[in-house]
């Protein structure tokens, strides 16, 4: 383990962590961790129950090795950024090559701990290793991993920027970064949650109090992040960057990646219908994605809008390889 990290690593305990050993890096103090909120510590149980969705992400990489040849099957190392409790990324992972040696960091300790307790009841435990380590911090071995995975991870870290640069450090010439986040295709998701909380007054079957404070918490999520470039201005926001393609290929190549790809993962003819829903659904529950007849077809004539030239360049989410 020592090998792939510059910096000494000791071991690290945290409360209803498995008999699976966790490691940190030096310099990781769990108790002056910034720009991280109570969804990933204290409520992180919650966080793993809401959003596992390790079916998707094996798709994502199965679709990525077809059609970008992502070399999954020939690599060895990977170095897993935001593992969390490892069910978006270290299990799906070993599902295509059983053989990998993966290193799953994460700077929570809560979800961490989680992870050494699935790892106990895992049949490949052996081949993962856990790190309390900030992936924008560096100090990985320089050319130590053939992959370097992060999902749903850029966005909330006050500058990725830092994690591409330690992201291409940590590679081996011709080794992949591969990540997955939302894009400014997902910005019009704010003008739908204006046009459904104005529309609600003026119909007498009402969106649900739990659906109306949803919108009005997520309205104000977008309008906080669409306003800012620069890490200070998401200090104290849980969800972060918002990216554009345009963004991602410039700061990767600046971090010295030779290619950068970013593929667009929602483009089905009621994207922006469903998108919203499982905003709803992670904001506030099951029932606040319960909409009245009207909402639905307000977000149906909207999906309906948009032509499919349109929808593939308008992305919501995408998958961005970037290799070194």
């Amino acid at each position: 383990m020592q090998g792939f990290f510059q910096r000494p690593l000791r071991p690290f305990a945290f409360e209803g962590q498995g008999a699976t050993p966790m490691w940190a890096a030096d310099g990781y103090d769990p108790e002056r961790l910034v720009g991280i909120s109570e969804r990933f510590l204290e409520k992180a149980d919650v966080y793993t129950e809401t959003y596992t969705h390790s079916e998707n992400i094996l798709d994502l990489l199965k679709r990525a090795v077809r059609l970008n040849g992502l070399p999954i099957a020939e690599a060895r190392t990977v170095l897993d950024f935001g593992a969390g409790p490892g069910t978006n990324t270290v299990f799906p992972l070993h599902q295509i090559n059983p053989e990998l040696r993966i290193v799953a960091t994460d700077i929570s300790p809560n979800l961490l701990a989680i992870l050494s307790r699935l790892l106990d009841q895992y049949p490949l435990r052996d081949k993962v290793d856990v790190v309390a380590w900030d992936c924008t911090a560096g100090g990985i071995a320089p050319g130590t991993f053939d992959l370097v995975t992060g999902v749903s991870l850029l966005h909330h870290l006050l500058d990725p920027r830092e994690a591409l640069r330690s992201a291409w450090e940590a590679l081996r010439p011709g080794g992949y970064a591969f990540f997955v986040d939302p894009f400014d295709g997902a910005g019009l998701i704010r003008g739908l949650y204006q046009m459904l909380l104005t529309a609600d007054v003026g119909h007498n079957e009402r969106l649900s109090e739990t659906t109306v404070t949803a919108l009005k918490a997520l309205s104000w999520d977008y309008e906080a992040r669409m306003a800012g470039t620069e890490p200070a201005d998401f200090k104290y926001l849980e969800d972060k960057w918002i990216f554009s393609q345009e963004w991602m290929v410039d700061e990767g190549r600046a971090a010295g990646f030779s290619e950068v790809i970013v593929r667009n993962n929602w483009k089905h003819d009621t994207m922006y219908g469903d998108y919203l829903r499982i905003q709803l659904r992670m904001a506030a529950g099951d029932s606040a994605q319960e909409l009245p007849g009207w909402a639905q077809k307000m977000l149906n004539d909207f999906d309906a809008s948009f032509t499919p030239a349109m929808r593939r360049w308008m992305i919501l989410e995408a998958t961005v390889l970037m290799r070194k």
